[in-house]
């Protein structure tokens, strides 16, 4: 199947990579049409293929009158009903562990959020978003288009809830 490393050493700001480091063969893994020369996982060939399949459900739906993808963008979108456009992003859950680019949060001297929530909320993790990242864009990095965009979507969303939320 193949197991990768995750890769946060903040030369990326906002972003990570993943390495293929199961011993095997490039070659051998099941991802190997999404794995680079230098054995990353690419986060612009998981979103490319993503939107050839998306593609082709769209023309093969019987709403593909109501539904069109969007294609003047990489990421995957859909226009429904000429109204509401949809996007929808490849991504991974990552449980358990927490980049090394937030080891910082939170700060000690302040006193949100309480120490119990905190864990809980690195307990639960972060998503690794198949996205353009914005920290690379218009630059030259072998690593653009490969890079996978860290989202705390999730932990924000526990910190705001009912008396958690921090008033300013």
């Amino acid at each position: 199947m193949g197991v990768f490393n995750f890769v946060d050493d903040g030369s990326l700001p906002g972003c990570a990579v993943l390495k293929l480091s199961d011993g095997r063969k490039r070659s051998m893994s099941l991802w190997v049409e999404f794995i680079t020369a230098s054995g990353y996982l690419s986060s612009r060939k998981i979103r490319s293929r993503f939107q050839t399949l998306v593609a082709q459900a769209c023309d093969k739906s019987t709403y593909r009158d109501s539904v069109k993808m969007m294609n003047d963008t990489s990421e995957v979108k859909l226009r429904i009903r000429e109204r509401y456009i949809v996007q929808i992003t490849p991504s991974f859950k990552c449980s358990g562990v927490w980049p090394r680019s937030a080891a910082h949060w939170p700060l000690v001297h302040i006193a949100w959020p309480h120490p119990h929530l905190a864990a809980q909320v690195k307990n639960e993790g972060f998503d690794l978003l198949s996205k353009e990242c914005i920290a690379l864009q218009g630059k030259q990095s072998a690593m653009e288009g490969d890079a996978w965009v860290i989202s705390f979507k999730e932990a924000e969303a526990a910190l705001l809830m009912g008396a958690q939320r921090k008033k300013c």
